[in-house]
């Protein structure tokens, strides 16, 4: 069991039939290519400071094969993903399928496993936070309130499939910039993200909350 979501991603592509890409990588980021006997595509994995990632990917392998992500810190997920090939289990539950859309999950120290399919591709993009930094993110945002304002990772877990969110996840995506500029973009990016999360369920609220007359 990794100590960390950032490690355990760190080692998780070469574990699964990845092999690292050093002329297309960079400080921050890592580019890895799909060995050819096992599919194609890609992965890219940016980190930012030991705060947070961005995961990148667009392939196809040639027999299923599953993630399987155990790790002790508590963190969560949001994800836009463009494919429907799919899909995970948590513990003991049943699988789950992956919709096109926003996709979001908070890890409970529980295993987690994710399938993908044989001959179809999976493409999505992710960003995965740990939860000490979301805290600092809502005790900024929120200042006394803070306590009252930790049920935004709630209504994260019920997958706000928003035009702006999807909007942001394709802007994440299709970003060109490199070096110190892509630095800068991705950290405003992911902080857009989690503006866009908690002014939705500040409006959530503010209708549960509305007089009746």
């Amino acid at each position: 069991m990794e100590d960390t979501i950032i490690s355990y991603y760190r080692e998780l592509p070469e574990h699964l039939h990845f092999v690292r890409v050093a002329e297309q990588s960079d400080e921050g980021c890592d580019t890895y290519r799909m060995l050819s006997g096992c599919g194609s595509g890609y992965v890219r994995i940016l980190e930012f400071h030991q705060q947070f990632l961005i995961v990148l990917a667009d392939f196809t392998p040639l027999e299923d094969f599953e993630k399987i992500t155990e790790t002790r810190q508590e963190y969560f997920e949001i994800s836009q993903f463009e494919t429907d090939s799919s899909s995970f289990r948590v513990g003991g539950r049943r699988p789950r399928p992956v919709d096109r859309g926003i996709c979001c999950y908070a890890n409970s120290q529980k295993t987690a496993c994710a399938f993908c399919q044989a001959g179809k591709p999976t493409r999505f993009t992710k960003v995965i936070v740990p939860r000490a930094y979301f805290d600092q993110f809502l005790q900024r945002r929120y200042g006394d309130t803070y306590e009252a304002s930790k049920n935004a990772l709630e209504y994260l877990l019920q997958d706000p499939n928003s035009p702006e969110l999807n909007f942001v996840f394709q802007q994440i995506r299709d970003c060109p910039a490199e070096g110190r500029a892509r630095t800068l973009y991705m950290e405003g990016k992911v902080m857009e993200l989690l503006s866009l999360v908690t002014r939705s369920l500040d409006r959530e609220q503010g209708r549960r909350h509305l007089p009746v007359k």
